[in-house]
């Protein structure tokens, strides 16, 4: 068997390259909804991210308190799900069974007690600074753990 070595090379630097591009989203992700945040006057929040590699979709998971995730959702303009199965929600549940694919949290399950809210398509709440918006934001709330998930898809041009 003959290695075919620049092959080799050109798959290897590919696969570096992919690499960085996730780590960067991942840190684009956080900084991003972290300037939502400030909007809300929360400060830095830490946060674990992932950002899919199939897709424009990312997660984020941090600590969070009522008045926080009230603050949050009023300042972006979310409304509460009273009841997930209605028939005019069925977009959101699209958007939580494809991130169910793709990401293992359990806050997408929607557990018993959770509360969820959702931003409309494009809604102007989600531009940011750099010109970015999100095609959509999902907040999963943990009240009982005070733990949150944002799922965010980010919007074409």
């Amino acid at each position: 068997m003959q290695l075919n070595v620049p092959r080799l090379l050109f798959l290897a630097l590919a696969g570096f390259l992919l690499f960085l591009t996730d780590c960067s989203n991942r840190a684009g992700l956080a900084i991003h909804l972290n300037e939502l945040f400030a909007r809300a006057d929360i400060g830095r929040v830490d946060m674990s991210v992932a950002m899919s590699a199939r897709s424009r979709t990312g997660i984020a998971d941090f600590p969070a308190r009522t008045g926080e995730i009230a603050r949050i959702a009023s300042v972006l303009r979310l409304v509460e799900v009273r009841d997930i199965s209605a028939a005019s929600l069925s977009q959101v549940r699209g958007w939580l069974k494809q991130a169910r694919k793709e990401y293992g949290h359990e806050l997408l399950r929607l557990p018993p007690g959770v509360h969820v809210y959702h931003s409309a398509v494009r809604a102007p709440s989600l531009q940011l600074r750099d010109g970015t918006r999100f095609k959509y934001l999902v907040l999963i709330w943990d009240a009982v753990r005070e733990r949150a998930v944002v799922l965010v898809e980010y919007a074409y041009g």
